[in-house]
């Protein structure tokens, strides 16, 4: 039997009713447009009008930012142009994204490949010798401190032997520069206290040797050392465009090669520059090899200081292959820097003086500390590190004090060809014999007293060769000066010198060679 549902009571209705009103949706015309509305609709009925007033919903916006209707969201989206636009916007946003992650990765890549490159660059170039190391001084901050350089240049077939040494003495605080050329055939003693000549250590011992032996000689502290050979010292001279380097003297030596070179100011190339470094058939010996060693250390410190932070990351790739040293790439860099700040101050170019020895036959070659001790102050002084070869010379008047000649060696016609080149230049010659003994190698100037210094020095200079002594005890002579001419004398090249030492008497300076040895065959063939 179906159950009869009693209808809602009034109370239930409006209770129902006040649930519904609570409920209803609070977008609400206002009464304004309430009233509008129900004069629009011609709305007669009470009742309806007070519902009316309740709340009317006309409009329900889409739940967009669009604020378009469903239908006018779907025809949008329909739209072909829509979805090629969004799936565009969806990539870039995507790139976006990415940009910085691929740019980190990069960063991350080029820095590891920076270190494996530089790793692989030191590993080229520095020597990696404990040894080396160890004798290595570290430069003191303020401090001068010296750098080594060593150029072995044999020829392709010969021994292996350093032809260049160079010292360079870099003082910041001075805001100066000197680079010292030293002799290849200089004795030196190394760690086992055995001697040996320069040219000979680093092929024979290593460059740790090099290093002590120069340091307990010289009394200085080594900082770097660099060494290269023939091959790689002409292609770096040649990757910098060439050297530019203001030649002494001319420069033929059939044993260094078949260049030629002019006295002056010369832009070398590679094997032009290696041609320089290996001659040494001068007419003066006053060390012009090692002053034109010298000069083009300072040419390619030049060309090196202009290179760039870039080019010189392109060129060290290259540039790893031509030389050793104990310094890595960054520590080469960091030197440069600090050198390219002395561009604008003070370079001098020098060579340390040696005097001639020999020991069971062979000639070696012995440095002069008066001399170097003497350079030192100078340097320190900030004077120039060397007086000019010719400035005795020309300061000294040759009549002012007497001359005795001496054969000190078996070379037969010494003494009277010594004596007739000082004579010649206005020197008082009042003696020429023999020695007591023919066992002088090399030549001496010998003076006794103090204030005839320079006097001997002119004398050297004059002769072109030997070197002055100051001893008031062991010899015995009765003028100013003494010259004992030694086995280092050579007849055949004295009638140069003698020319040589006029035109620096007369301030001409050094003339030209070949028109010199022209002068001597002529003589020659006039005698004959």
């Amino acid at each position: 039997m179906p159950i009869k549902r009693r209808p809602p009571s009034s109370s239930q209705i409006n209770r129902t009713s006040q649930q519904v009103r609570n409920a209803s949706v609070t977008n609400r015309i206002t009464t304004n447009r309430i009233t509008s509305t129900s004069k629009r609709r011609q709305i007669s009925n009470t009742r309806k009008t007070r519902a009316v007033r309740q709340g009317e919903i006309s409009h329900v916006l889409p739940d967009s930012s669009s604020r378009e209707s469903r239908r006018e969201y779907e025809s949008r989206m329909a739209r072909p142009q829509y979805f090629e636009r969004e799936s565009i916007n969806r990539r870039k946003q995507s790139m976006h994204a990415l940009i910085p992650i691929i740019l980190g990765a990069l960063l991350v890549a080029a820095i590891i490949f920076g270190f494996v490159y530089l790793k692989v660059l030191d590993s080229r170039v520095m020597y990696n010798d404990d040894a080396l190391d160890a004798v290595l001084a570290e430069p003191a901050s303020g401090e001068p401190y010296y750098l080594l350089l060593a150029g072995d240049f044999a020829k392709d077939g010969e021994a292996s032997e350093t032809d260049a040494v160079v010292l360079v003495r870099i003082d910041e605080a001075a805001n100066r520069a000197d680079v010292i050329g030293i002799p290849s055939n200089t004795r030196i003693s190394v760690s086992d206290g055995s001697n040996v000549l320069l040219k000979d250590v680093i092929s024979s011992s290593g460059p740790a040797e090099m290093v002590y032996g120069l340091q307990n000689l010289l009394g200085i502290d080594i900082a770097h050392v660099m060494t290269t050979d023939a091959d790689g010292f002409v292609e770096l001279v040649d990757m910098l465009d060439g050297v530019t380097v203001v030649v002494e003297d001319n420069v033929v030596d059939q044993d260094a090669g078949d260049i030629i070179l002019s006295p002056g100011r010369q832009h070398l190339t590679g094997e032009e520059a290696l041609y320089l470094c290996r001659a040494n058939d001068y007419a003066s010996t006053d060390n012009v090899r090692e002053r034109m060693v010298s000069a083009v250390a300072i040419g390619l410190y030049h060309d090196a200081c202009n290179l760039g932070t870039l080019k010189y990351a392109v060129s060290m790739d290259r540039m790893s292959k031509l030389f050793k040293s104990d310094m890595g790439t960054r520590e080469m860099r960091s030197l440069l820097k600090d050198l390219k700040d002395l561009r604008k101050g003070e370079l001098y170019a020098a060579s340390i003086q040696t005097y001639t020895a020999s020991e069971e036959g062979s000639m070696y070659e012995t440095v002069d500390l008066d001399n170097w001790a003497e350079m030192l102050e100078r340097i320190d002084a900030g004077e120039e590190p060397q007086v000019d070869p010719l400035a005795a010379i020309k300061a000294v008047d040759p009549a002012s004090f007497t001359v005795t000649v001496n054969n000190g060696g078996e070379v037969v016609g010494a003494a009277t060809q010594a004596g007739e080149i000082l004579t010649d230049q206005g020197f008082k010659v009042e003696s020429i014999g023999n020695a007591n003994m023919a066992v002088y190698d090399e030549t001496l100037v010998v003076y006794q007293d103090m204030d005839l210094a320079d006097s001997a020095e002119a004398v050297v200079t004059t002769l072109g060769i030997g070197r002055a002594i100051y001893d008031p005890v062991y010899y015995a002579f009765n003028t100013d000066v003494l010259v004992v001419v030694g086995n280092d004398w050579d007849v055949d090249s004295r009638t140069i010198a003698e020319a040589e030492a006029a035109k620096a008497i007369s301030g001409e300076g050094s003339g030209d060679v070949d028109a010199v040895q022209d002068e001597t065959t002529q003589t020659q063939e006039t005698q004959e």
